[in-house]
């Protein structure tokens, strides 16, 4: 049997958190589930708040008490021209027109969400600089926060090194459980960029292709004696990972003759499970 809301009185069925549907979307946008998301206002009142507002010099938050929409921002309806942002209305009087229509009125107190008006913390920002503050003010749900993300951070980084070593989309989307297209934008910093610092595009790609099979044998012969795998492939251009490929006969067994382990014991084996 399904038990009922948490909230007094309110006698729908639980959903999350104990309340309905109704109380916890009250609960998440406002932090109090007893908040009345339609507001009720008198005729003319919202006019006036907007009016004490403009004129407040403060600091403090000024918090809409009256409609707001499904992501806490002010609002108000105009039966003539809609619905409109309180806090967007307020940033073009005290600052005048966005320098463009997709500039946001960022909120520097990063409170928009609970309903923040106050003209001292609004300015026109573009939508990439009103993410940076999302970032900052805590609000951002990009990387591990993402509730569809699949990776970690040091997983992207070992992803961008893969491919920098020549290793195919395919094998490296399926060794994280990842699409081949996630793999590819976070390799051209379309993903995770902010982490890997790929937005203004990829860096040279250092592939299998551009080595001959004579560097390969070098490398392998270096590889195995005492100089250190980075110097190696400071030498060559190439990345770490690659020296290592190299060694272990992941990569160019070829021109090496060197088998990975699994090979080498089958052989020594004959194939004997």
């Amino acid at each position: 049997m399904s038990r009922k809301c948490k909230e007094t009185g309110c006698e729908k069925r639980e959903l999350a958190r104990g309340w309905c549907g109704m109380h916890y979307e009250r609960w998440r946008k406002h932090g109090d589930p007893s908040v009345s998301l339609l507001r009720q206002s008198k005729a003319g009142a919202p006019a006036k708040f907007i009016e004490s507002a403009l004129s407040y010099s403060g600091d403090e938050c000024l918090l809409w008490p009256f409609c707001v929409n499904n992501q806490g921002y002010a609002q108000v309806n105009n039966a003539a021209s809609g619905k409109k942002l309180v806090h967007r209305l307020i940033c073009e009087i005290k600052n005048g027109s966005p320098p463009a229509p997709h500039y946001h009125a960022a909120h520097s107190c990063g409170n928009g969400h609970l309903g923040c008006i106050t003209p001292a913390h609004l300015r026109w920002a573009t939508p990439k600089e009103n993410a940076e503050d999302r970032v900052i003010h805590g609000r951002s749900r990009r990387g591990v926060l993402s509730p569809t993300n699949k990776i970690t951070e040091a997983d992207v980084h070992e992803i961008v090194t893969r491919m920098e070593c020549g290793e195919s989309q395919s094998a490296v989307a399926k060794k994280f459980g990842i699409s081949q297209k996630a793999v590819s934008k976070i390799f051209r910093g379309q993903m995770w960029g902010w982490l890997t610092e790929r937005a203004s595009g990829p860096r040279k790609r250092t592939t299998l292709a551009k080595l001959t099979a004579s560097q390969a044998l070098e490398i392998f012969e270096r590889a195995n004696g005492p100089e250190s795998q980075r110097t190696i492939a400071a030498a060559y251009g190439i990345c770490q990972e690659l020296v290592s490929q190299i060694k272990t006969g992941k990569a160019w067994c070829d021109a090496t003759g060197a088998l990975p382990a699994t090979r080498a014991l089958e052989s020594a084996t004959g194939g004997a499970a």
